[in-house]
């Protein structure tokens, strides 16, 4: 097994990309935000990696093989662990 640990997220959105064949289109549009990030902290257009990582995940259950279970389970470490020096904020909701 390939070792996904040193991969960038966009990386794993390519194996992904790459080995997935018959794969939805709401869930390709994650698969295609996901290739747009380097780090599970990066943050583009106001939307986090993490969020999109959750959303495919969440979707990704029908994707199966070698390299599902590892891209899955090295996005799944990546959403658990958060070093200490990075702070996950919230958006404030305005009313």
């Amino acid at each position: 097994m390939k070792d996904y640990t040193k991969m960038s997220i966009s990386e794993l959105g390519i194996a992904c990309a790459r080995d997935w064949k018959n794969i939805n289109y709401t869930t390709k549009l994650h698969l295609d935000a996901l290739r747009c990030f380097s780090t599970i902290n990066d943050v583009l257009n106001g939307i986090s990696c993490r969020s999109i990582a959750s959303f495919f995940l969440d979707k990704a259950g029908d994707w199966k093989g070698e390299v599902a279970e590892g891209v899955k389970k090295e996005l799944n470490r990546r959403l658990k662990y958060n070093p200490a020096n990075v702070k996950i904020i919230e958006p404030k909701v305005v009313k």
